[in-house]
């Protein structure tokens, strides 16, 4: 399957081994609705991509068995590594939750994880942070101090009516504290956000998804350069009424704009690539990967096969029957995509509790990328052998 988008036309194909070429529509063009965006008329920065929360995850990110921090009846999805009291050291944020709760679960931190591991709860000043449902935790510099900040996006109790739960940032004092601040006016059902400088001010902005069925607006929010966020209405085009569970901010055509990443549940929308621009807003141009049949729950970016641009994995979740299903689509330059799925993975399905996030990296220290993840306490990878993600048997650590 190979998908290509540019302002004027929308064409998809799958090719077989046989190379029989059957047309699908990637549903690709330019989005209609209201526009009264602000055009920015930015400069192409191409150091922007590490300027997102997903590049500190990428960076940072080694598996523990994080539901070690859950209770009986809980669950994590919510965690982030940084230096979180300033001492040189990798720290671990956990936030975990009780199913169908509506009392707060405190985090978790863990400070020095790769020596003493010691208990963090000092480094905030005030009482520890907690979240009802956490879903995601984005970790970032927000206020320009050289120290590690953190966001929790958090949607709250999972059942109706579905009251939210605010933004809650963790902000770095310079002292090695954190001050937690919550943002009530943005309380909403939120699955997902990103982290990233899409104005090219040199700090880091909020996407957070909300939850449009009870007219809270997904945001792009601008940060003032010390944390403090306002909404802006760079998002246009007829994106943003439905659900949207995975987002991330990523530079996939390497042109020095943040593309933004959206994909949600199966019954209501799609798996989309917002292009980026100089005007610094998102729905004009866009790239419709579909996957209508499952639920969107991580994107990664990185060069997988060598040529030096970020190809894209994608992780998808199949709730009823708890399998996950990896999507690998090669990135073919000019916002071109391949999808390699069947011919790079001996199998790209999991059975199991489903993964929240999967992670693009060397696990066996042979100069490749290979898939490692999580499933509910259990490490799980496919090795990159040849060019071919092999799935390991599961372990526990």
């Amino acid at each position: 399957m190979h998908f290509n988008c540019n302002r004027h036309a929308a064409r998809g194909y799958r090719a077989p081994l046989i190379l029989l070429l059957v047309w699908i529509d990637a549903g690709c063009g330019a989005g209609g609705g209201q526009d009264d965006s602000t055009d920015l008329q930015l400069t192409a920065d191409p150091g922007v991509h590490q300027r997102t929360s997903y590049a500190v995850a990428q960076e940072r990110y080694r598996w523990i068995d994080r539901h070690q921090y859950k209770s009986d009846n809980g669950f994590v999805h919510a965690f982030g590594y940084g230096d979180f009291n300033a001492d040189g050291k990798e720290d671990a944020l956990v936030f975990s939750g009780q199913f169908l709760s509506l009392e707060p679960n405190p985090a978790s931190l863990t400070l020095d994880i790769d020596g003493v591991a010691t208990d963090g709860a000092s480094v905030f000043s005030e009482v520890m942070p907690g979240g009802i449902h956490p879903r995601k935790l984005l970790v970032g510099d927000l206020n320009r101090d050289g120290d590690d900040d953190a966001v929790l996006i958090d949607h709250g109790f999972d059942q109706d009516p579905f009251p939210g739960a605010p933004v809650v940032y963790m902000l770095s004092d310079g002292a090695g504290q954190l001050t937690t601040l919550a943002d009530d006016t943005l309380t909403g059902f939120h699955h997902a956000g990103a982290l990233g400088d899409y104005d090219h001010d040199g700090d880091l902005d909020l996407f957070l998804a909300s939850s449009p069925w009870q007219d809270r607006a997904h945001v792009l929010l601008e940060n003032n350069g010390s944390g403090v966020m306002t909404a802006t209405s760079q998002l246009v085009g007829e994106h943003w009424q439905t659900n949207i569970w995975a987002s991330e901010f990523l530079d996939l055509d390497s042109d020095g704009y943040l593309d933004l990443l959206i994909g949600g549940s199966n019954d209501d929308s799609t798996t989309k690539i917002l292009w980026g621009s100089s005007t610094g807003s998102y729905g004009r141009d866009f790239l419709n990967l579909g996957f209508n049949e499952y639920d969107t729950y991580d994107f990664d970016a990185e060069d997988v096969d060598g040529d030096g641009d970020r190809d894209l994995l994608v992780t998808l979740a199949d709730l009823p029957t708890s399998q996950t299903f990896l999507r690998l689509l090669v990135n073919e330059g000019g916002r071109t995509f391949s999808d390699q799925t069947d011919n790079r993975f001996d199998t790209p399905v999991h059975s199991g509790f489903w993964i929240d996030f999967s992670f693009l990296q060397d696990v066996d220290d042979d100069n490749d990328l290979d898939i490692l993840a999580d499933d509910w306490g259990n490490r799980l990878s496919w090795l990159n052998e040849d060019g071919v993600f092999q799935k390991q048997p599961i372990a526990s650590e």
